[in-house]
C-alpha cells in the first residue's frame, strides 16, 4: 500500500487539491489506521492552534524615518555653522 506523503496530507487537510484527490486520500485514510492516526493528530494540532489568541500589543509602530527629528538636526547643524 502506497501512503500519501506528508505534503499530500497537508493538502488534504487544507483542501488544496482536486475533489478527486481529496476523495482518494480520504478513502486511504479510512482504510489505513496509521494514516488515520496521523491525520487525526494534525487535525487536533490545528484545533489547538486555532484557539490561540495573540496578546494585544501596546507598542505603536514607529517608522525609522522621522522627518521632524531630521529637521531639528538640520536646523541645529545650520546654527553651528553660522
Amino acid at each position: 500500500m502506497k501512503h500519501p506523503s506528508n505534503e499530500d496530507w497537508l493538502s488534504f487537510l487544507y483542501e488544496e487539491c482536486s475533489t478527486e484527490q481529496l476523495k482518494s486520500w480520504d478513502r486511504h485514510r479510512q482504510e489505513c489506521p496509521q494514516c488515520a492516526q496521523l491525520v487525526d493528530q494534525w487535525r487536533e494540532s490545528q484545533r489547538i492552534l486555532s484557539k490561540w489568541e495573540l496578546a494585544p500589543t501596546f507598542r505603536r509602530y514607529r517608522p525609522a524615518f522621522r522627518p521632524h527629528v531630521w529637521a531639528i538636526a538640520a536646523v541645529a547643524l545650520s546654527l553651528i555653522h553660522i
